[in-house]
This record gives structure tokens, sequence and C-alpha cells, in this order.
């Protein structure tokens, strides 16, 4: 039945309006909440010691190892796109052989994880970079000479997620089924999104695990849980921001996923409506009321 459903013109075309639209929200909500991970930091006001420079030292050698590897995936993934007899890959370990769709998803994928843990690893040195009173900038091209400010270090830490777009555009562009989605802007959204999922979801988080209001304070149990609310949903979020990647490899290509991907559409419509139902004031209250009996306050000053 689910099948005959998903086949259907009509239900197809209110399907695709869904998953546009639910796309165009987890992008929104990533872009948004992304950014506000800085606001987590504690500034720091005393100096580093030698043992916490070293520490420091080894945090940004590590995010530099693995901002280098996702240069060193780009570029092969774009050196790939150039040779005209490009069919397979041949992994460098083992006896592995990817045909090249395969091999360039699988390419941009890892360019994208390597991003993402360079990013990570930037962060956690981050709020200690500003009180390193050591004058010589740290071997690392993305910090810039102003790592803060400057957009420079912007452009040069994002830079390999187009590099490796356009070589897995031109790659999956040779395959007329995947025109719709051999696109150098739907890849880049694609690759950006996933590189802002972890932040996104690191920051509710942190918000849940200290039960702190995002504009400081303690939190009320119906915030409490409009934080888990909207953390899941950004996890579940995922599975749209990752369908032009699924829709590239044949072997995901399945009714199996489109079913999944039709109850979650069904899902999301369900928990928005209870969200909407516990938002009302008379409930949300009355879970306040109830939040007293596991440590919560009972108001916040700023949701009265």
């Amino acid at each position: 039945m689910i099948d005959s459903l998903i086949k259907d013109p009509a239900i197809k075309q209110v399907l695709n309006f869904l998953v546009l639209t639910l796309s165009v929200s987890a992008y929104y909500s990533l872009f948004k909440y992304s950014r506000k991970i800085l606001s987590l930091f504690i500034e720091p006001t005393e100096q580093l010691t030698d043992k916490e420079q070293l520490r420091l030292d080894r945090l940004l050698e590590s995010g530099k190892r693995f901002h280098n590897s996702s240069f060193i995936l780009a570029g092969v993934l774009l050196a790939l796109s150039s040779l005209s007899g490009f069919d397979k890959f041949a992994a460098p370990f083992g006896d592995i052989v990817f045909p090249k769709l395969q091999a360039a998803i699988g390419l941009f994928i890892l360019c994208i994880i390597s991003l993402v843990v360079s990013d990570r690893y930037f962060l956690m040195a981050y709020p200690w970079m500003k009180i390193d009173n050591r004058r010589p900038p740290f071997d690392w091209i993305a910090m810039g000479l102003h790592f803060e400010k400057s957009l420079f270090s912007g452009f040069i830490f994002y830079l390999p997620l187009p590099i490796a777009s356009i070589g897995a555009t031109i790659i999956l562009a040779t395959d007329a089924s995947l025109s719709n989605i051999a696109n150098f802007s739907v890849l880049s959204m694609t690759g950006f999104g996933l590189l802002y999922l972890p932040r996104t979801i690191y920051y509710w988080n942190h918000l849940i695990e200290v039960r702190e209001d995002h504009r400081g304070g303690a939190v009320t149990l119906s915030v409490y849980l409009l934080y888990w609310y909207r953390m899941l949903r950004q996890i579940l979020y995922s599975i749209y921001i990752i369908l032009p990647i699924v829709i590239a490899v044949p072997q995901w290509q399945s009714s199996q996923f489109a079913t999944t991907v039709l109850y979650l559409t069904f899902a999301f419509g369900i928990a928005y409506i209870v969200r909407m139902i516990f938002s009302m004031r008379f409930i949300y209250r009355n879970i306040d009321k109830l939040g007293l009996k596991f440590g919560f306050p009972i108001a916040s000053r700023h949701y009265k």
C-alpha cells in the first residue's frame, strides 16, 4: 500500500512539496543555531600555564591535520573528475574497488567528515586562543593573522567543501539519471548542512545537560522539553539534508528509504501539532508546576 501511495503522481507531488518545506526548515534552524554555539563559551581570564599551552597546541595541531586531510580529499575528487576514462576507483587499502559514483560520494562524505572534526577541534581551542600571549601565529593558514574576524580565515577553512562539490558535480553529471542533483549549489548546501549539524546538536544538548535557558538562567520543565524536541527534530531533519547523497547511490535508492521519508514526514506533522498544543499557556504552566518535583523552577524571567 505504501509503495502504491509513493508511486501515485498526486501523492508524490504532495510529498515533494513537504520534503522541500522540511528541508528549508532544516537549513533555517541549522544556520540559525549553529552560530550560537559561540555564546556557550566561558571567557577565560587567567594566563595559560606551560602545560595548558601545550594542550592548546595539540588541539590546533589535530584540527590542522584534519583540515589538511579535507583539502587532500577534495583535491583527489577534483582530479578524478578531470579523467575522461574514469570508471572505477581502487581504495589504497585492501582490494576494494568502488564504481565512480560511489567513489565520488564517498570522497565527498569523507571531506565533510574531516571538516567536521577539524571544526570541532578549533571550537575546543577557540576561547583559549584569545588569552594565548605568544606572538608568533600558529602554523595553520586557515586561522590567518586575525582568526576572530578575518574573512580570509573563514574562506580558507571552508574552501575544501566547494572544491569537493565541483569535483562531485562533474562526476555525477555523467549519469543522466542524476541530473537533478548533479548541481554545484545542491551539493554545496548538502555539505554545509552536514557540516553545521553537529554544532546545532551540541548547542541544544548543552542546554539540556546544564538545564539552562538559552537567554541565561534556570530553565523550566516546559522549556526543557522544548529543547529536547528541537534537538531530536534537528537529528531527524538530517534525513532531508542527505537526500541528494542518498539519491546518488544506486544501492540506497530503495522503496524502503522512500517509505522511511514518508513515515518521518507524517511524524513531523504529528510532532508539530503536539508541540503547538503544549505551547498553550494553561498547558505549559501546568507542566512547569509539575517540574517542581524534578528540581525545575516554576517560572522563568524570560517566559511568564
